[in-house]
């Protein structure tokens, strides 16, 4: 297994957001987490390029009873992937960190709660809006999340490596030798997705649980063209959040007709598709006289093809 880790201690951006920092007695506590993704087989660095990671940290605080966990300490990692906390006094933590697609024109407004823009230091409230995944070019796409709980005693050195753990699935069609499946030129394929999760609460319920809003009436589409006649399989990748798989797909030919949608569910008497955590959802199209897709489940690293096991994670 490779490990990649950067030896630089980062430049952090504390970001105090709707309250202010509470004066603490502080200690002699320090602490540091190393952090890497898990990605399919091999722990990587985040990319500071295209990832943004944030660090949260929840309190427990009696000033604070309305909130379960009082968070006004979020803390943005630069270019390394060392987190070095000097500011912390003896107590009890909860550390959530997250990283997510670094989306042109979106940037840390991924980073988001249940009511956008009311500065909530609710920690149970806070949110990433994968909205901003889902209308993007899907070229970016992964959420990686780890929760951990600590005691910090005075005078002493906390120091942990930290691995982020992917949240999304990935739906991946493929249509096929275009030549083949059709009797006409494919002008475009239009894949419309519906009733998919939009948000992604941090918390995991210390069950390592993925806590998503109800599924949004909104519909996100995709369009592809397919290469004709160089007998290439035509392939579409989306990137989902957990769930129950809704949407069709809408054949666009060369003369301008459309032929009628083809509904995305599974062969076996049309059985409902599921997006899974750290999952490629693979759907192989079976060509226009016929009504379903043949389904395979495998992991980031394509082992495991046609597995079909909800606890099964792709890393395992």
């Amino acid at each position: 297994m490779r490990v990649s880790k950067y030896i630089l201690i980062c430049c952090l951006c504390l970001v105090f957001v709707g309250c202010t920092k509470e004066n603490a007695e502080q200690s002699d506590v320090d602490a540091q987490f190393s952090i890497t993704t898990r990605v399919a087989s091999d722990l990587v660095a985040p990319d500071a390029e295209t990832q943004l990671t944030r660090l949260y940290i929840g309190e427990r605080k009696s000033e604070h009873n309305a909130e379960d966990l009082h968070c006004n300490r979020k803390i943005d990692v630069g270019n390394a992937n060392n987190v070095h906390l000097t500011d912390l006094y003896a107590s009890w933590y909860k550390f959530v960190f997250l990283t997510v697609p670094n989306i042109e024109g979106i940037g840390k407004a991924v980073f988001s709660e249940e009511t956008p823009g009311a500065n909530s230091c609710d920690m149970a409230k806070m949110m990433v809006d994968y909205k901003a995944v889902l209308n993007s070019d899907q070229s970016n796409g992964d959420v990686f999340r780890k929760v951990i709980n600590r005691w910090v005693k005075n005078a002493q050195v906390l120091s942990e490596d930290v691995i982020l753990n992917r949240l999304n699935g990935q739906l991946v069609i493929d249509m096929g030798v275009p030549e083949d499946q059709f009797e006409k030129q494919v002008a475009k394929i239009k894949v419309v997705i519906e009733q998919t999760p939009t948000k992604l609460y941090i918390l995991d319920n210390d069950k390592d649980e993925i806590v998503t809003t109800i599924p949004s009436n909104s519909s996100f589409s995709y369009e592809s063209v397919p290469q004709w006649g160089v007998n290439k399989h035509h392939l579409i990748t989306i990137n989902l959040l957990p769930s129950d798989l809704q949407g069709y797909i809408l054949v666009v030919l060369s003369d301008g007709s459309t032929l009628p949608p083809f509904s995305l569910k599974g062969t076996y008497e049309g059985d409902v598709i599921k997006i899974k955590q750290n999952t490629r959802t693979k759907l192989e199209f079976n060509g226009v006289h016929k009504d379903y897709f043949d389904v395979k489940y495998a992991g980031f690293d394509n082992s495991q093809v046609g597995v079909d096991d909800d606890d099964w994670d792709g890393w395992q």
